[in-house]
This record gives C-alpha cells, structure tokens and sequence, in this order.
C-alpha cells in the first residue's frame, strides 16, 4: 500500500514533480527544498522489502549487488570515517548503529572496544547479525524499539537515513538516546553535488523504493538543526561509483562484461589514487563533483 505523505522536514502539502523511477514518483517540498518518495510505501510494504533477496542481489534493480560478498567494500568506508569517533573520545563507549545491516560496522566497533548496540529493520539481515557474529541487534526502527534516555556516546546512520519512512522522527529519538555531547554521523547521497547537476539526477541515489528521501547539505543540515544538534560537519565527501545511476541502468550493464575484470581493478586503484591525491594537496573544487555526504552533529 502506498500513502500520501507531507514534507518530513517542514511539515508543507506543496510539491513539484521531479521524475518517475522504477515507477515511484519522487517530488520535491517547494517550501523547503527537501526531495522525497510521494506517495510513500507504507510500514508493512517496507518491512517486506527488506529480505534476504535485498542483500543477496535479487531484488535489482534496486537492493545490493551481494551485500557479503561486498563486505570489504563497506569496511572501506567504516575504517575511513572511524577516525572521526576516535578523535572525539579517549576511551570507548557505546556506540548505537541504526540500519545496520549484517552488523559489519558495529563488529569492527566491538574489536575496538566499544559497547554496541544495532536496529535493523530486515529480519534477515539483523538474524544474521545474531547469528553469525553474536551482536545485540534489534529488530524493527528506532522509534520501535525503545532504548533509554541519554544512554550513547555515538549514533551512526551509514547510508541508512534515505531508506527511512519518518527520517526527522527518528533523529529526534537519536537524540534523544544520545547523551549530552553525544555525536551523530550520518553518510548519505548528495543531490545538490556538480555530478548530479550535471546528469540531471541520474547520478545519484535515486532509487525507490529503497530510498525515499533525498538530501542536499542544506536539508539533512536543517534537519539536524531542528530537532537540536549542533552540526560540525554536513559537506560533500566523493563520488560512490556503485551509484553511478547510468551504470546501473540496462543499457549499460554491458560494461561490467565487456571490461575486463583486471581493466575494471585499475580503474578503481586509478579512481582512488587520484581522489586521494586531489585531497591531500588541497585540489578538490569548492562545490564537490562527488554524490556522497557525510554529516557530523553533537548534542549540546
């Protein structure tokens, strides 16, 4: 069941049009600017979304390629931001992970010494968390599951708040959760970066119904703001290049066969090399080419 939904951020009726994918229609808040799924999948529709068929790559062409098998992939980025927690604190605390999939992010916390604790909406993917690395995973959203008051250090969403169907409610009850001077950090698509202008939106995360919401640095930073973080970071990071949209689409899925595995390898050493190399020096543009953000708040 679909419903019709107001804007998750200011609470406006008053939308445009902005494309039809996957045969969703994505709208955008002429009040705020905030971009989103309307109608909206309801609780029920989502929760059956979410199977194992999701992580396994046979829901395309939305879902994950194969989620395990990617797993080195997601680690990447988890060792890439971890530094950004570590910096914060000088001994470990309890870190709250909500979305967390097949719990890669809060094994690698746990190894270091942390306190863990993840919410996974997927059945599959939070029993296979249990299961098969013995981690504290509940299942449902945050806003089912009701934890304590002031009880974290740190709350993460990895590329978790565009799938959420209440994305404001449930940065209100991480704040909630989180202690005074608690972090939050959120990675999320950017549709404001120069690469999705330039593609006209095909090159970024726009995905229904797995992605509802779509944020720009000046939405997800309100979005913070209003419900009363204190934001340190909200910027564009790089280019994804599994949310290239154009790759993903039929026509050129033929590229994947026609490179070869070891041409394709380079491209990605190539394509990292470089982006690294860029930001050391200094060298990356003031507006970013990239479609991926990441956003760092406290909690006063």
């Amino acid at each position: 069941m679909r419903r019709h939904v107001q804007c998750n951020l200011c609470g406006a009726d008053d939308t445009r049009q902005r494309y039809k994918l996957n045969g969703w229609t994505i709208v955008s808040c002429q009040h705020c600017g905030l971009i989103y799924v309307n109608p909206m999948p309801d609780a029920e529709t989502l929760r059956a979304f979410y199977t194992e068929e999701f992580f396994r790559g046979n829901c395309r062409p939305t879902g994950y390629a194969d989620y395990l098998r990617d797993k080195e992939i997601h680690m990447h980025q988890f060792r890439a931001y971890w530094p950004l927690i570590r910096r914060e604190f000088s001994r470990p605390g309890r870190v709250l992970d909500i979305g967390c999939a097949l719990g890669f992010f809060l094994d690698m916390a746990r190894a270091e010494g942390w306190e863990t604790v993840g919410i996974e909406l997927s059945e599959f993917a939070a029993q296979w968390a249990r299961d098969k690395l013995g981690l504290d995973v509940r299942t449902g959203t945050l806003l089912d599951v009701h934890l304590p008051e002031s009880y974290f250090d740190v709350v993460t969403l990895w590329a978790t708040i565009e799938h959420l169907a209440d994305p404001i409610g449930t940065l209100r009850e991480a704040h909630r959760v989180l202690k005074p001077g608690g972090l939050i950090l959120i990675t999320t698509g950017e549709v404001e970066g120069l690469l999705d202008k330039l593609s006209t939106g095909l090159c970024s995360w726009y995905d229904p119904p797995g992605h509802l919401y779509y944020f720009s640095t000046r939405t997800l930073r309100a979005m913070l703001q209003k419900v009363g973080f204190r934001t340190l970071r909200v910027q564009g990071v790089h280019i994804d290049p599994r949310m290239i949209g154009p790759l993903r689409r039929p026509a050129f899925r033929g590229l994947n066969r026609w490179l070869p595995a070891t041409g394709r390898l380079w491209l990605r050493l190539i394509y990292r090399v470089g982006l690294y190399a860029l930001e050391r020096v200094g060298l990356m543009p003031p507006q970013h080419i990239g479609n991926i953000m990441v956003a760092l708040a406290r909690k006063p």
